[in-house]
């Protein structure tokens, strides 16, 4: 069960970390493949992915990644309950 519990800090960062890069930078990524092809001239059409982000969703990452980390670290007591997490 340890070697279980090593590998979620190492998992959880690149999970959070992934997870805010592709809704921030989807639609950048998306357009210069698109300009890309063309300047190829091939027309690609342009996906929608049709999903509204809230305002603070770069701050909610960056804080659980945070506790994550100083939890691992062992400068913060891991909580049980969703609320004290959110309240620490």
């Amino acid at each position: 069960m340890a070697c279980q519990e090593e590998g979620v800090p190492a998992v959880e960062p690149h999970l959070e970390l992934r997870d805010a890069g592709f809704f921030k930078y989807f639609d950048f990524f998306v357009d210069n493949v698109i300009a890309a092809f063309h300047g190829l001239g091939i027309e690609l059409a342009r996906p929608a992915l049709q999903i509204v982000l809230p305002v603070g969703i770069s701050f909610y990452t960056f804080q659980t990644l945070s506790y994550t980390i100083d939890v691992y670290l062992g400068n913060l007591k891991a909580r049980r309950s969703l609320l004290d997490v959110r309240c620490s």
